[in-house]
């Protein structure tokens, strides 16, 4: 009789440990961990000011990648990202810089399709609108030395 209850009991756990595996949250919202000036070239991902509804500007340049100048409003900093989105599923090396002053990440080697990469972000206070940053950056069959200058690989182009 005890052996009934038991085997009912495990059923009912292993339920409620799926249910609440499939009811909490996936994405997880990280706390910001830095402010102001402090948050000048640091990673928008480790701070948290990725995920503080950042708001962005893109374009595709060239047809194989996605630059955009994103913004946090929360920590009121700015970054370059740049997305693999070559159609046909190459891998490339990829480059992120914001400008100014030039902060620029490039990939050790190349990345598959549909993989971000962050500049590191850079403080600005007060102002609206791209508040004269750019972001610059592309993909490429070699590897690409940074930062990438100011020309049509920019969002806004530069």
């Amino acid at each position: 009789m005890r052996s009934k209850y038991t085997k009912a009991l495990y059923v009912f756990c292993a339920f409620v440990l799926v249910f609440a595996l499939n009811v909490v949250p996936k994405d997880r919202v990280f706390a910001v961990t830095c402010s102001g000036t402090g948050c000048n070239d640091t990673d928008p991902g480790t701070t948290g000011c990725g995920d503080s509804s950042p708001s962005t500007l893109a374009i595709n340049y060239p047809a194989s990648s996605m630059v955009e100048l994103r913004k946090s409003g929360g920590c009121k900093t700015y970054w370059s990202r740049i997305t693999n989105i070559d159609q046909l599923g190459r891998s490339f090396y990829a480059n992120a810089t914001i400008w100014p002053p030039a902060y620029s990440t490039s990939t050790p080697g190349p990345i598959a399709v549909y993989t971000l990469v962050y500049s590191h972000q850079q403080y600005k206070g007060t102002g609206s609108g791209t508040n004269g940053f750019n972001a610059c950056g592309y993909v490429s069959f070699s590897y690409i030395y940074g930062p990438v200058p100011k020309s049509a690989s920019c969002a806004p182009p530069g």
